[in-house]
């Protein structure tokens, strides 16, 4: 929910996600494939909220949320419901875009989703009180990081970071080295790297991967508190 990366490399799309959380909230549950309609969608579960910040669909499309919008916001004690599952609402329907000018976020905390769909890449931002629908370059690398856990100055750090991995790796920019940019890069730092433990109260608790090459996803999820690795495959289907 607080770091993103996207890359598409000739037919293969991969995006990743690291889930920062407190240390009291609930581990997720590993990700299901859950039939809706003509498609599955394929999330983990945030057991607190029955939400998720992952979401990718056999029909091609991948969702992913982060905390907060374009700047880091007061919380207030009550919303509607919470922002995961605002995201499966989304990612339900047949046209994310229709379905997002449609959406009532009324009293719904601020957020950012990530939307790969229909060779497009849009950033979908709501800030409390209006919505954001920015789309971006689809065949360009992009990386981002939650405002509500990170400076304008980290931010702009970790994106850096981001560029001097690719640099280093354009011979090998693939799944297996986009999750080691995830899970070692600046490893010493605790308060900012891409794996964070803040005093062990807030802590990068998932790493998620999902990556679309042909006809094919497959999705990597890794349970960093238990150490438990799960990997789901599926077909794409467009009809």
């Amino acid at each position: 929910m607080c770091t993103v990366t996207y890359i598409k490399k000739g037919n293969k799309i991969i995006i990743t996600s690291n889930r920062d959380e407190h240390i009291d909230r609930p581990l997720s549950t590993a990700p299901e494939k859950i039939q809706v309609g003509k498609h599955f969608m394929i999330y983990p579960k945030d057991p607190k909220s029955n939400g998720t910040w992952f979401v990718a669909k056999n029909d091609g499309t991948v969702y992913v949320l982060l905390n907060g919008a374009d700047k880091k916001h007061p919380p207030n004690l009550l919303y509607a419901r919470s922002r995961g599952l605002v995201l499966l609402e989304l990612a339900a329907k047949k046209d994310h875009l229709d379905g997002w000018n449609n959406l009532n976020l009324s009293n719904i905390e601020p957020f950012t989703v990530i939307a790969v769909a229909k060779k497009t890449l849009v950033q979908l931002r709501w800030n409390g009180m209006q919505k954001q629908t920015l789309f971006l370059d689809f065949n360009m690398p992009h990386i981002w990081s939650s405002a509500t856990l990170y400076t304008d100055e980290i931010i702009k750090k970790r994106k850096q970071w981001f560029e001097l991995f690719l640099n280093e790796n354009t011979l090998n920019l693939n799944s297996n080295s986009l999750l080691a940019f995830h899970t070692q890069t600046q490893s010493e730092d605790k308060e900012n790297g891409i794996i964070i433990n803040r005093e062990q109260k807030m802590l990068t608790k998932n790493v998620t991967q999902c990556v679309l090459k042909d006809n094919k996803l497959n999705i990597t999820h890794l349970e960093l508190i238990t150490n438990q690795k799960t990997i789901i495959s599926d077909e794409i289907v467009l009809a």
